[in-house]
């Protein structure tokens, strides 16, 4: 459902989607077990989707990254990566939704994701598959949105600005609940003295 509705709301919510959806019946066993028929049946979810973009197109309606030029963005990629980062630093220092929260959230996220990335290095073994999963989650949502953002075709100052302070709530969650569950599976591994 969350799928469905994050395809059929934004045109990256539609490929976001269908990249989280392929992640997932590739990373997790018990989808991998499943048959092609079984894996593809999820899918159908986007179908709608399709629908919508193929009814807009022919209604003549641009999509909202019509008009990237790959070769600007290429050639620009560290002019707009200091653009990022400063409005990166303003979401630090002004709170994800210019709340009272201050960044904490962020900050948080940040040190929750750099704790977990320093356990899955020294615990491979012994790590949280769910904590793990949070943690790939998260990343792949960050990395998704800083793609998204250095190939838009909108001016990257205005994208950036009203859009990323929202859209890193979601990951720096994941990365929060990351560290939880590998603190939890890290205390049930811990023997008791004696």
């Amino acid at each position: 459902m969350a799928a469905a509705a994050a395809s059929l709301l934004k045109q990256e919510g539609f490929y976001f989607a269908i990249a989280i959806g392929v992640f997932c019946t590739a990373a997790f066993p018990h989808f991998r077990s499943k048959s092609l028929r079984a894996r593809a049946a999820p899918f159908l979810v986007f179908v709608p989707g399709v629908v919508q973009f193929a009814w807009s197109r022919a209604l003549g309606i641009p999509g909202a990254f019509q008009g990237i030029q790959w070769h600007r963005d290429l050639a620009d990629i560290g002019p707009r990566a200091r653009i990022i980062a400063a409005v990166a630093g303003n979401v630090l220092r002004n709170g994800p939704l210019n709340t009272a929260t201050r960044g904490l959230l962020p900050v948080e996220g940040i040190a929750a994701w750099l704790i977990v990335l320093a356990l899955l290095v020294a615990r491979r073994k012994a790590s949280s598959a769910a904590g793990a999963g949070s943690f790939l989650v998260g990343t792949s949502f960050v990395a998704f949105i800083l793609a998204v953002l250095f190939v838009t075709p909108q001016d990257l100052y205005w994208h950036a600005g009203t859009s990323l302070g929202r859209l890193l709530v979601t990951p720096m969650l994941f990365f929060v609940l990351a560290l939880f569950l590998f603190l939890r599976d890290f205390s049930g591994q811990v023997e008791p003295d004696g």
